[in-house]
């Protein structure tokens, strides 16, 4: 009793010793408490409530609930050019444009560039990106896309060599993915090597 009481005593004179913050004093959450016991001859503070979990539990998604930090993923934008990619393979190359449903395109030669006349109104975030080609194998050297002057979307397509400038084989199909794509097609050309500094 009289170790209780002088605990007592000792958190009351270290209490009223300290200064007193502004506003309103913090509480001790109930688990934080503390335990004295008459008969004991020790203080311990009560058990913490328990924040970690045992090997093994699992935490995830339950079927039929969504996860809580996982936000839905958007619908593609409708009438609107989503992704431009390219794979150069065996000395040609491939570009795709993708969209959330079908779309015309139209192409014509200006010098060394094709330019395909995309039938889109809106450009995606990222599709404004040069896209570099100069360094694959294939006889691209590199693809913008901006907006035309008289709506839709020019993609221009560079060439290495002027000589191999000429309209792409063109086919559509819609994917998996629910996405419409359509793909331009590339045949090696004369200069499909990577530039001359990087040999």
């Amino acid at each position: 009793m009289r170790l209780a009481l002088a605990l007592v005593v000792v958190l009351t004179g270290s209490a009223a010793a300290a200064p007193k913050a502004k506003g309103t004093p913090k509480k001790l959450p109930p688990e934080r408490t503390v335990v004295i016991d008459d008969n004991a001859s020790s203080v311990a503070l009560a058990p913490e409530a328990r924040t970690n979990h045992k090997e093994g539990e699992y935490e995830g998604v339950r079927p039929g609930e969504a996860a809580p930090h996982v936000k839905k993923k958007a619908a593609p934008a409708k009438r609107t050019l989503n992704w431009i990619g390219f794979e150069a393979k065996d000395g040609g190359a491939t570009v795709f444009l993708q969209a959330a449903q079908p779309f015309e395109i139209t192409q014509h030669v200006e010098g060394a560039t094709l330019v395909a006349n995309v039938a889109l109104p809106r450009m995606g975030a990222n599709d404004w990106r040069n896209i570099d080609t100069r360094f694959f194998e294939n006889p691209l050297s590199g693809i913008v896309a901006k907006m035309g002057k008289k709506g839709g979307i020019e993609v221009r397509f560079a060439f290495k060599t002027a000589s191999d400038a000429k309209e792409a084989a063109v086919r559509t199909n819609t994917e998996a993915d629910g996405q419409f794509y359509v793909y331009l097609s590339f045949p090696p050309g004369a200069a499909t090597g990577k530039p001359e500094a990087e040999k």
